[in-house]
């Protein structure tokens, strides 16, 4: 998405609260770890899959997160009438949701957004959740074309 710098300063405070949000919430539903993986090319692309693990590296059950509701905010900015208008909103949704919404913003904060466009790329999203440290290792697909222009 198109942001001003104003806005993509309040994008990253709004990513930094979200984070704290979920990784306080996914602590106290007994998650240790997530682990999401992306993908995309040729504009379309999104999260693939989402795990989560206890301590012990066990998996928990994902209907578990989502039966848990979460507070999450969102950046709106659009244009109206010729202004540039922008809002927060609130809005509750299952743990699960979050965690998805809070790694498409991390991809966002990480500069990564634009990943499924031309030739795309993928990546794998890791959420330590006691430190709310979350590791992103991306990989960028590019076509490399070699041309030669000789006159002999």
């Amino acid at each position: 998405m198109f942001m001003m710098p104003s806005e993509r300063e309040k994008a990253n405070e709004l990513f930094a609260i979200n984070k704290k949000t979920v990784c306080t919430d996914l602590q106290a539903a007994g998650v240790d770890s997530v682990f999401v993986t992306y993908a995309g090319h040729g504009d379309s692309g999104g999260i693939d899959g989402v795990t989560y693990y206890d301590e012990q590296e066990h998996q928990v059950v994902e209907q578990n997160i989502k039966s848990k509701r979460v507070q999450f905010l969102e950046l709106h900015c659009a244009w109206q009438e010729g202004e540039r208008k922008v809002s927060v909103e609130t809005r509750e949704k299952n743990l699960h949701e979050a965690v998805v919404d809070l790694c498409y913003a991390a991809i966002e904060v990480a500069g990564f957004d634009g990943y499924e466009n031309d030739d795309g790329g993928e990546g794998q999203i890791t959420i330590k959740v006691k430190s709310q440290e979350i590791n992103i290792n991306h990989r960028k697909y590019i076509t490399d074309v070699l041309c030669d222009d000789v006159t002999v």
